[in-house]
């Protein structure tokens, strides 16, 4: 096979899965934000001494793509026990579970399944691929948390010195704004899928110089 025919229905069969898939939110989005709550309710009940950070669903004609509400609690300036969605004291952030989750797992699925491997190895690789997706959602959250709470939303639980608020800063940065979602499927889908033999097969394509 030349390497302009593996592109093309690599791309072919890529384009059909993520438009599918992309397609199905309006059927699973309900279900996906739950799960995302309870999740992110499980991972980051308690964060530090004092902070702690809660999930709840959110729905607002003005966001109608946003879909929950994150809340940020100092312990020491509020009763967590009487908190709840109504009542917003504190920190709060509104996300897309569609944004923040789904369309980078959507990506990466559709990247490993138009690869063209034997479906049991496409198995392990979405296993793992989807391990390496759960674990990059959960540091990106983590900066977002950690540089809130160091920097008085709500008032500061947590302080770092200089140099680590500076790297905190520059991280947060990086990874809250400057890198997309495709190149963290891209990513983790070359990390999870190839292999040297399949570099090797890419590399018998390429066009033979003289």
């Amino acid at each position: 096979m030349s390497l302009i025919k593996f592109i093309f229905w690599f791309l072919l069969r890529f384009v059909l899965v993520y438009g599918l898939l992309n397609a199905l939110w309006f059927s699973v989005d309900k279900f996906y934000a739950k799960n995302f709550i309870t999740a992110g309710n499980m991972v980051f009940s308690s964060f530090g001494s004092k902070g702690e950070v809660r999930f709840f669903a959110f729905q607002s004609p003005k966001s109608p793509h946003r879909d929950i509400a994150i809340l940020l609690v100092n312990r020491e300036t509020v009763d967590s026990d009487k908190l709840d969605e109504k009542e917003i004291p504190v920190h709060w952030f509104i996300i897309s579970s569609r944004d923040m989750g789904y369309t980078l797992t959507i990506l990466l699925i559709a990247l490993i399944l138009a690869t063209p491997i034997r479906w049991k190895r496409k198995g392990w690789t979405l296993l793992w691929g989807m391990i390496f997706v759960h674990v990059f959602l959960v540091f990106k959250l983590t900066i977002l948390f950690l540089f809130s709470f160091s920097n008085g939303e709500p008032p500061a639980v947590m302080a770092f010195s200089p140099f680590w608020q500076s790297i905190l800063n520059v991280t947060h940065e990086i990874v809250m704004v400057n890198i997309g979602f495709f190149y963290i499927a891209l990513v983790i889908w070359i990390l999870v899928t190839f292999r040297r033999s399949d570099w090797r097969m890419l590399e018998q394509m390429l066009p033979k110089t003289r």
